[in-house]
């Protein structure tokens, strides 16, 4: 690992590895949610690799490059308590930050709902903005999951 002492490190440690999906012309929302899975599957092999390793040995892209936008989907207990003695602490699931670039968009199932939060700069998006995003991201959800056969093309949100 290139981070001296992560194994004495308190988690969790995000690694991010790029994924990047061309949209066909007639897939369905099933077919779609099945490709992302697979093409996740397939990296964790290689999921222990830094991202500029990744982008350096597997990509064209330039060494400075970032992404811009950041979907993290993850089943995480939200809240949570370690006792120990004579101290109690409580845990969240997802730290509040402002990302100083790009876009994040995390999900993560709390009983029958799905959490979804956006962060953002608002040097990067506005307000009103980031909430139509999650408006319409939550309707595409919704769509997919009452309607798995939908054509891509026939989801209008």
């Amino acid at each position: 690992m290139p981070i001296v002492g992560i194994e004495k490190m308190l988690g969790p440690c995000l690694n991010t590895i790029p994924s990047r999906v061309k949209l066909q012309p007639r897939w369905s929302a099933l077919d779609l949610l099945q490709h992302v899975q697979k093409q996740c599957s397939a990296t964790f092999a290689h999921d222990y690799v830094d991202l500029a390793d990744t982008v350096r040995t597997s990509t064209d892209w330039s060494p400075d490059s970032y992404l811009p936008c950041i979907i993290q989907h993850q089943k995480v207990v939200q809240t949570s308590t370690l006792s120990l003695p004579d101290v109690e602490c409580t845990s969240s699931g997802w730290a509040y930050f402002i990302p100083q670039s790009g876009l994040w968009i995390l999900s993560s199932p709390q009983d029958s709902m799905l959490q979804l939060m956006l962060c953002a700069s608002g040097v990067f998006i506005s307000l009103e903005t980031a909430r139509s995003w999650v408006k319409n991201l939550a309707t595409a959800i919704t769509i997919f999951a009452s309607q798995p056969d939908i054509l891509l093309d026939d989801v209008h949100v």
